[in-house]
């Protein structure tokens, strides 16, 4: 078997898991009921320090804290959004997105109301997709290339 066979199964292989281990996590999520929620707070702090190309750079961490209630009893969680110092500029997407006082839908665990969610939509897991996408392709053009 060549070498672009074998990363074209590969690649095709990851995007299968990752699409199916996303919706499966939605599927959960979305069986968890709901109560009403609200951003009561949006903070920043420190997050941790990364490299990016050999510099080191300082994360900070956007978070918009939310309340909700679950027979009767209130529980907060919170949406978090990292992005780096050296980019010298805020989030504003996510800013917009959680202003305080927003309405939110909060999906929170019927065994332990105090774990919540907030979206359960599909978000990609990036990372494992590219891959996935770059190992697919790479594996085409070898094929494409050895005829």
């Amino acid at each position: 078997m060549s070498t672009g066979v074998v990363l074209l199964v590969i690649g095709l292989a990851s995007l299968v898991i990752t699409f199916g281990a996303r919706e499966r996590a939605r599927r959960h999520l979305r069986s968890w009921p709901a109560a009403a929620g609200a951003v009561n707070e949006l903070v920043e702090r420190d997050g941790p320090t990364v490299s990016y190309r050999g510099n080191f750079t300082q994360q900070v961490i956007q978070a918009a804290i939310y309340t909700y209630r679950v027979d009767g009893v209130a529980h907060a969680g919170e949406v978090q959004n990292a992005y780096t110092k050296s980019a010298g500029v805020r989030n504003q997407g996510f800013i917009d997105k959680y202003p305080v006082g927003k309405s939110l839908e909060v999906h929170y665990d019927p065994a332990n109301p105090s774990k919540s969610v907030v979206s359960t939509g599909w978000e990609s897991s990036f990372f494992a997709i590219l891959i996935g996408v770059a190992l697919t392709a790479l594996g085409v053009v070898m094929i494409v290339s050895q005829r």
